[in-house]
């Protein structure tokens, strides 16, 4: 399997999109959303519970009623407390196996690894399913959830490969504010938010070097698909298909951005940062993100 890792606003809902419509890819985007289960719509037009592909991939995790899912197994991460903040605490500790107190978490707190365990069994079958519903070879899991990769690869039960979808930060920080609704001050925010995310798979990267990685630019997804997905189908080793071309027979099932909803195969890229961003936003921008932007080989 391979797990996507992607800030918010990246184009992680783009690159699942593209490889869903792959005869031998089974791609979802973000299968755990945040909404109410019941508001749910699936790229295919029907409400997630009542998708025959959901429910029949996802089935040991709806609840006793089958109206609902399973909230200790339908989600992106194990819960281990049912207080949020105690919750988030022992996620960021317990994902950290480089941590002593952690590893003696383990020895000492067997309800915690049980869970670990079962869920992750529980969503390997979720995968499982899928594979054999769309006759596919290879899952990509779109959570983008570095806790959840963390949990694979730490789990030892699968092949795990990753992809890092990058986008330009100065586009991320525009996306931010746009879809949060906050009003140019809160461009620091915006900022640690990218560099958060970027740390957060770099920690990834240190505590497990064995996982191969994949960087993929948005940019380049938009600008030149057919050797971005050359490089993609490659690293997943599933032969390249032309997704522009590629008949769109097999219903996709993906969740995520509203573009899902629309996705037509075509793809434009949004540079509307270029124009609204006042000059010294986007000089600020430079100065604050350059190690970054200059890694991944964005222009100043």
């Amino acid at each position: 399997m391979a797990a996507t890792l992607a800030a918010p606003f990246s184009g992680s809902t783009l690159l699942a999109c593209l490889l869903a419509r792959h005869s031998q890819l089974s791609s979802d985007g973000e299968i755990f959303p945040l909404e109410a289960n019941n508001s749910v719509i699936c790229s295919c037009g029907k409400k997630q519970l009542e998708c025959p592909y959901y429910r029949q991939a996802a089935g040991h995790m709806l609840g006793p009623d089958g109206k609902s899912w399973d909230e200790a197994l339908f989600a992106p991460c194990p819960a281990y407390s049912r207080f949020t903040l105690i919750d988030k605490a022992l996620g960021r500790l317990w994902g950290n196996s480089a941590l002593r107190l952690a590893q003696r978490c383990l020895r000492r707190i067997p309800l915690w690894r049980r869970r670990d365990e079962a869920f992750v069994a529980a969503h390997l079958r979720f995968m499982q399913n899928s594979l054999r519903l769309r006759r596919a070879r290879v899952y990509v899991d779109g959570s983008k959830s570095v806790r959840r990769a963390r949990l694979f690869a730490r789990s030892g039960g699968v092949h795990l490969k990753v992809i890092q979808v990058v986008r330009d930060g100065r586009a991320f920080c525009f996306s931010y504010l746009k879809n949060h609704e906050l009003p140019r001050t809160h461009l620091p925010a915006a900022t640690r938010a990218w560099l958060k995310n970027l740390k957060a798979v770099e920690r990834f990267h240190a505590l497990f070097p064995h996982v191969p990685v994949l960087n993929v630019r948005y940019e380049d997804l938009c600008r030149d698909l057919p050797e971005t997905m050359h490089r993609v189908c490659q690293f997943l080793a599933v032969p390249y298909e032309p997704t522009r071309e590629y008949s769109d027979a097999r219903p996709c099932h993906v969740l995520g951005n509203r573009m899902r909803l629309t996705f037509s195969g075509q793809i434009q890229e949004n540079l509307r940062w270029q124009a609204e961003f006042p000059p010294e936003d986007i000089a600020f921008l430079n100065r604050t993100l350059r190690p970054h932007l200059e890694r991944y080989q964005y222009s100043l």
